[in-house]
């Protein structure tokens, strides 16, 4: 069904739940199905540019300007169920399922700190993805995270996809292969002279699509960029949340 539609219809009559099709309210998902999903493990990494947190242990502080990163807050483990979400969210169409990984990355965001972020950047597609899918799923994330946290969204021409890339998904490759896929991808229109910004993506696997387009960021005078992510992909390299820094091998 048309996302669009799916989405309107919602309000007229009770939905299903997506995964196991109990009647689930005006919600994506039943209250069981919903509190099955696996959170991330480690919401909440620091990045070398906070500094050093004293928790106690040995902290590595990375001098990395290359490194555009100062924060990552992830919501959920990208896993069975959520696969099966972020699926029909980006190939079915089914946008309430990004309303609903908005909220649940707005209450990722509520309990480890908003912090200085004043706007929020959704990584963009290219145009011949928009126009093949029709929307952009990080674009109805971060639109229920602005409602959500009251922090504005950039404006759709804000930035831009301007090399039609491979899906990351898709490459055989390692975390090289994808950071070469994704360089030199991303054009910036909007000002971000001094601004903080939270980069909001899906899902995130290498992380080389987020950390080239918060490296554009930086480059164009970014003072502070984070990166907000729905759904991260793996939690065996992390260490501990609390104040460890953040490298390439974390994404």
């Amino acid at each position: 069904m048309n996302g669009w539609l799916e989405s309107g219809l919602g309000w007229l009559t009770p939905s299903c739940c997506r995964l196991c099709g109990d009647v689930a309210g005006s919600g994506v998902l039943c209250r069981g199905c919903a509190g099955a999903l696996r959170s991330y493990a480690e919401p909440t990494l620091v990045g070398w540019n906070a500094g050093n947190v004293d928790d106690g242990r040995a902290v590595r502080v990375r001098n990395q300007p290359a490194w555009p990163l100062d924060r990552v807050v992830c919501a959920l483990t990208y896993e069975g169920p959520v696969r099966r979400l972020v699926h029909e969210l980006k190939f079915e169409g089914a946008l309430p399922i990004g309303r609903f990984f908005g909220e649940q990355l707005a209450d990722s965001i509520r309990k480890s700190g908003a912090g200085q972020v004043r706007l929020l950047v959704p990584v963009p597609l290219h145009r011949s993805r928009v126009w093949q899918r029709g929307f952009n799923q990080s674009r109805e994330i971060a639109r229920t995270l602005s409602q959500e946290l009251q922090i504005p969204l950039a404006w759709p021409g804000f930035c831009a996809r301007v090399r039609a890339t491979q899906p990351q998904s898709s490459l055989a490759g390692g975390r090289l292969t994808r950071q070469r896929n994704v360089a030199a991808a991303f054009k910036v229109r909007g000002n971000v002279a001094g601004a903080a910004v939270a980069v909001v993506d899906d899902v995130v696997t290498t992380g080389a699509t987020v950390v080239e387009f918060a490296r554009t960021l930086r480059v164009l005078g970014a003072e502070l960029v984070e990166a907000w992510i729905a759904c991260r992909a793996g939690e065996g390299t992390l260490g501990s949340a609390a104040g460890r820094s953040i490298g390439a091998e974390d994404l």
